[in-house]
């Protein structure tokens, strides 16, 4: 169950700096000026932040012998 979730966050932190990138491209193809592209470039982030570390959590309060954590916390107690 770790690893796919390890994946996942690779990905999303993969996939910030290619979004950026792709920026100018998704501006030629929707027609979109450059403030438009950028803010919908910049939305994604702030998702992504809630996203990792609510995931982390319900993995950590599901896991086989885990305790639940806050959502906030960087480290977990190992039983």
């Amino acid at each position: 169950m770790l690893l796919p979730l390890v994946g996942g966050a690779f990905l999303v932190v993969l996939g910030e700096p290619i979004l950026g990138v792709a920026v100018p491209s998704i501006m030629r193809d929707l027609d979109v000026s450059a403030s438009t592209a950028q803010w919908a470039a910049n939305a994604c982030m702030p998702t992504m932040a809630t996203a990792i570390p609510t995931g982390g959590s319900c993995c950590a309060a599901w896991a086989p012998g885990g305790s639940s954590p806050s959502p906030w916390s960087c480290s977990a107690s190992a039983s």
